[in-house]
């Protein structure tokens, strides 16, 4: 089994999310991997967002780790 993360942005002003989306380009071996790299991802994120926005909607990050296995990666 393998471990892919998906990230959601949400607005704590509006009390919504946008839809998951997956980040199917990297998978990991273990779900502390995926979890610690859904940390790091949302840093990232976070950093890339404007300022002002990101202030005024409130906006955070929210992700997940799901478990898929090996052989439909590689279908």
């Amino acid at each position: 089994m393998k471990f892919f993360l998906s990230m959601i942005l949400c607005s704590g002003v509006a009390g919504s999310c946008l839809e998951p989306f997956p980040m199917t380009d990297k998978f990991y071996d273990n779900w502390q991997s995926c979890i610690i790299a859904g940390n790091e991802e949302s840093i990232k994120k976070i950093k890339e967002l404007n300022t002002e926005d990101f202030n005024q909607y409130k906006f955070f990050i929210k992700f997940y780790c799901q478990e898929v296995e090996v052989e439909k990666i590689n279908a």
